[in-house]
Formats: structure tokens, sequence, C-alpha cells
């Protein structure tokens, strides 16, 4: 604890902030200050002064309405596109208790293809040629990359005088939707943009994603239902879901353990108390897995998860 002896020096700082909505085109800019009280505290001070916008800064402004509005313009044309949004339709067989070793590809088909850890590339890929598709202006990169740009936001200089502002945003969510046939089948990704861009018209923009696991669906249950970690299992004893979610979670499972009815060939055997209670004597099979998601900021989350099925 400090005593009357002690003494504190902190240099000023000195911020310049624009606050801006684009969607009014409003702005408004302050010059923020904060030092420590006196030198026996170490309390900050800060001053807040209005502050005008020059011509720099306008038509750095300016720029950036413009990408704005091009990116939002193209949410909302992707979002009412079918032919954007859709997969192959996959109409999904139902099961309680397993489900079919076909060799074919259909499962890549049904969004719980997302467990598989190269998956989540190929449909941003779609997502990002897709939106970049319906924007005509150039500069908006149609390839995704995990990391492109480093740090959030949109950098904007301005010509002849070189204002340099970096944009960080935005409370304003956008999302776009990858459909698999219907409501009960759909992935969930919140986008912005990041990149460089001058007032002149030069850009180098990238599209940045983060899959919404609540929304998102998969045979009608949220993603998070199947992604979201925690120590006990999903049970599905007892639901009717598709044989691909199966089928997929069976793709990248790490243990699996039979209980009331023996094991299966080339799999791991033990016993465990089920969290349900279906009948004597039947079989019932504990799936451990680990699912990964990219943040916005190109970070691989991972999540241990188990389901609970009939063998």
């Amino acid at each position: 604890m400090p005593t009357f002896d002690d003494t504190f020096q902190c240099n000023t700082t000195l911020n310049i902030v624009i606050v801006a909505n684009p969607i009014s085109s409003q702005a408004f800019k302050f010059e923020i200050e904060a030092t420590n009280h006196n030198q026996y505290t170490d309390a900050v001070k800060v001053t807040v002064k209005n502050k005008s916008i020059n011509a720099n800064e306008s038509a750095a402004l300016r720029a950036f309405y413009e990408i704005d509005k091009e990116f939002r313009d193209a949410i909302n044309g992707f979002s009412n596109s079918a032919q954007n949004l859709s997969s192959s339709r996959y109409s999904p067989s139902h099961k309680t208790n397993t489900y079919s070793t076909n060799a074919d590809n259909s499962c890549n088909n049904h969004p719980s293809v997302i467990f598989k850890p190269t998956a989540e590339k190929d449909v941003l890929r779609e997502l990002t040629k897709n939106l970049a598709r319906t924007i005509v202006t150039r500069g908006w990169n149609d390839v995704y990359e995990e990391v492109r740009f480093n740090g959030a936001g949109v950098q904007i200089s301005a010509d002849a005088g070189g204002a340099d502002i970096s944009w960080e945003y935005n409370n304003l969510d956008s999302f776009v939707k990858k459909s698999y046939g219907g409501t009960d089948n759909k992935l969930i990704y919140k986008v912005l943009f990041v990149g460089n861009a001058s007032a002149s018209g030069e850009r180098e923009l990238d599209f940045r994603f983060e899959l919404d696991k609540a929304a998102s669906r998969v045979d009608g249950f949220p993603l998070s239902t199947f992604m979201g970690g925690g120590g006990h299992p999903v049970d599905l004893t007892q639901s009717a879901v598709s044989n691909c979610l199966l089928k997929n979670i069976e793709s990248i499972a790490q243990e699996t353990i039979f209980n009331g009815g023996g094991t299966g060939s080339g799999e791991t055997g033990g016993n465990f108390e089920p969290d349900t209670i279906i009948g004597t004597g039947v079989c019932i099979k504990r799936t451990k897995y680990t699912p990964c998601s990219t943040t916005m900021d190109g970070v691989r989350q991972c999540t241990e998860n188990s389901i609970q099925t009939k063998c």
C-alpha cells in the first residue's frame, strides 16, 4: 500500500477518436487526454474535447461509408438469393439407433459435415466467393484466407495529407447463411470486413467469419448442442436424428464405448452408467469427439463432446 512518501508520475496520453455511424453517415470527433490527477495518486484523470473533422478525415469517412454500404448491400443481396444460400437439397433419413454405411458422399451435404477438420474451410471459401461475386466494385478478395490481416476493422488512408484512420467496429452484426435444404439444417456465420483502403478508391478487403453455433441448426437441434463442450453426453437414445449426423460424428470419433450389450469390432469396450434408462439389456454406445471452428481472429477453437445412442 502506498505511503505519503510515494509519488506517481504518469505520461500524458492523447488519442483522437472518431465515432461514425455508416447507416446515417454521421460522425463525431473527440480528443481524449488521460493523465494521473496528481503525484500522490495513480487515479486517472480523463478529459474529452469535441473536435472538428478535417478535410482528409472527411474523405476517409466517405470511403468508409461507401465500403460499408457495399458490404451491407452484398449481405442483403446474398441473404435474398436462394442460389447463394443453398447447398444440394438433403432429405435426411431419421434413425434413433444407427446409421447407414453408404460409401457415397451425400453426407457432405449435411451441416454436420462442419465437424470434419477441413470442412469449414470449404464452407468459408464458398461463402467468400459468393459474397464477393455480389459486389461489382474491385478490391474485394474472393479467396478465403484464415489470417490475411492482423487486428480488426479496416485501415483507410486519405490522399494529399495522409490521414490514417483505423476503423474497429461494429455493434450492427451481419450474418450469412448456408442452407442444407430446410430450416432444420443450416449454418449461420457472423461476417464483417477487414483490410486496407484509400479515399482514392484503392482497396484490399477481405471477409472474416465466425460460426454462430446457437443460431445454426442440425436436424433441428442448435449446433451448440454438439459443439458446446461440457461433461455430460448428449442423449440421443430416444431422439430422431439423421444418419448423416451420426456418420459425420463417427468420422472424427476419438473413442467409442459400448455398455449393456457388448462391444463392436475395433471399438473400445468398457462400462459406464448411461444417462438415461431405456430398458434392461439394451446396448448403449457413447461416442467421444472434438470438433473445431474458427474465430474472427483466425484462431481454431475446439471442444470435447460426446453423444449417447443405441448401438
